[in-house]
């Protein structure tokens, strides 16, 4: 069995009066590639914006494991302030390593 590359653990996303994501886990491993599919509303996009550091860490719960590491992505703008147990960095150039888009 491959290892898990990425997985999402437990991610719940709420906004005012809607639970958009409730206790989602996905896992993708080494050398595969998977879709998102689903009704308008199901949550596809939210999945994916809490990936991407759309809503970043804190905006909702749940674990984010890149690689083994924890991640806790805060935006995806000029840094992405990705920190683990063993430290932080703040500048994009230090975080593409953490990041399966590069």
């Amino acid at each position: 069995m491959a290892k898990a590359l990425l997985e999402m653990r437990n991610i719940t996303k709420e906004f005012p009066g809607v639970k958009a994501l409730n206790n989602v886990t996905l896992s993708v491993e080494e050398g595969e590639i998977h879709a998102l599919c689903g009704e308008n509303g199901a949550g596809k996009s939210t999945l994916m914006n809490v990936l991407s550091g759309i809503y970043g860490y804190g905006s909702y719960s749940g674990d984010i494991i890149y690689d083994g590491k924890l991640c806790k992505f805060q935006t995806i703008a000029g840094h992405c302030n990705y920190s683990s147990g063993a430290g932080s960095c703040s500048s994009s150039d230090d975080c593409r390593k953490y990041v399966p888009w590069k």
